[in-house]
């Protein structure tokens, strides 16, 4: 019979049971073959009992990260929703005490900063001076080359505030342990900026994010609530897609100016939290 086992979160396998021993395997090693209803600790599996003379009953499995392939059996993760966060969560995330916590919180006002001050500008440019000419409140002229500045202008102030926003993306998808993450960091950020393909990458990116990282933080005990809703970076990624669109497109484009910013700050809140649990306690050993 040929074995999967679980060592350090990875999974290996298939092996037969004469072999387990020689690849890591102890009795409280996690095993499934054809034939089992779930995982079990190989010192609890009977086919496996001559290779452990002196194993006894173990508590119940934790819940794998995955099963094997289709055969094997899968449990729903519980999560936890509408748990308010602690008031040590809070002051992790206003007062970081990790340099990578204080750095994503850096990026993050810099990401605030350039983004309003990129969209106030446009907006103040192509609606309000040429309102105040209409009404005879400002004496002054201008022409189409005058929108196309003011657009370019806004794009350019925009660039630093996309650099930031795809560091602080890609600094969350990194500190997702392998096993958890669904893609690599370099691909989440990297593939937003493949066209039209980008349209369904937003999807994992964004959405695929928020469920990975719940699961990780609630399964390693970092947290025991969502930080990242998942509904809420769903209808975000909706958005950020439809913004191609004839007419909704437009409304599109508003509807993403205040998503993207309560994206990110819900993003970099649960970000500097997972810093803080993971560098925080690494540094308190």
């Amino acid at each position: 019979m040929a074995y999967f086992y679980i060592i350090n979160n990875q999974q290996y396998g298939p092996c037969k049971a004469e072999e387990l021993l020689q690849n890591g395997v102890t009795t409280d090693t996690f095993v499934w073959a054809e034939g089992m209803a779930d995982w079990q600790k190989a010192g609890s599996v009977s086919a496996l009992q001559h290779l452990f003379p002196q194993a006894s009953t173990p508590p119940p499995p934790p819940i794998p990260n995955q099963p094997p392939h289709q055969g094997a059996p899968h449990v729903q993760q519980q999560y936890f929703s509408n748990i308010p966060p602690t008031a040590e969560e809070e002051d992790l995330i206003a007062h970081p005490r990790t340099p990578e916590g204080q750095q994503i919180k850096h990026k993050y006002k810099q990401f605030s900063i350039f983004y309003w001050v990129g969209w106030g500008f446009l907006l103040i440019g192509s609606l309000a001076f040429p309102l105040l000419v209409e009404l005879d409140i400002l004496r002054w002229r201008y022409d189409e080359e005058y929108f196309t500045i003011i657009i370019i202008m806004s794009i350019l102030l925009q660039v630093p505030a996309i650099v930031f926003s795809m560091q602080i993306l890609y600094r969350t998808w990194a500190n997702i342990e392998q096993g958890y993450a669904r893609t690599s960091p370099g691909n989440a950020v990297g593939f937003l900026f493949i066209p039209f393909f980008n349209l369904y990458w937003v999807f994992q990116a964004y959405w695929g994010l928020a469920i990975d990282l719940n699961r990780y933080m609630i399964d390693r005990g970092l947290s025991k609530r969502k930080w990242l809703d998942e509904t809420f970076a769903l209808a975000y990624a909706i958005v950020v897609a439809a913004q191609i669109l004839p007419i909704i497109g437009y409304l599109a484009i508003l509807g993403n100016l205040v998503l993207t910013f309560i994206m990110f700050n819900k993003l970099h809140k649960a970000s500097i939290l997972l810093m803080e649990r993971r560098y925080g306690s690494m540094g308190s050993n």
